[in-house]
């Protein structure tokens, strides 16, 4: 006959782990109530335009921008006055050998 006392054991550590759970707020499509500013959602079928090398192409009309993190902010900032999204592209944890 088999212990059930490993069962015993984690039911405590599963009921704190699912009680530290309901306090969340917000997720990556909803910014919280209290957030400075809503972020910009796109519409269903916005046009993007995704740069990931090279200087960012600001003559093409498209609501959405994609363009690597190094990104100037002053860009950033020309692309919102113009009611554009900027999105800035990040990949952790991998090597590109093109950059410095």
């Amino acid at each position: 006959m088999r212990s059930s006392t490993p069962l015993f054991r984690a039911l405590p550590v599963l009921a704190l782990g699912l009680g530290a759970c309901h306090a969340t707020e917000g997720d990556i499509f909803r910014t919280r109530p209290d957030a400075a500013a809503p972020r910009p959602v796109p519409m269903p079928l916005a046009s993007w335009q995704i740069q990931l090398t090279g200087s960012l192409d600001t003559t093409v009309d498209v609501a959405v921008y994609i363009a690597d993190v190094t990104m100037p902010p002053a860009v950033i900032d020309g692309l919102h006055s113009a009611g554009r999204i900027a999105i800035c592209y990040f990949s952790g944890g991998t090597v590109e050998p093109f950059r410095d």
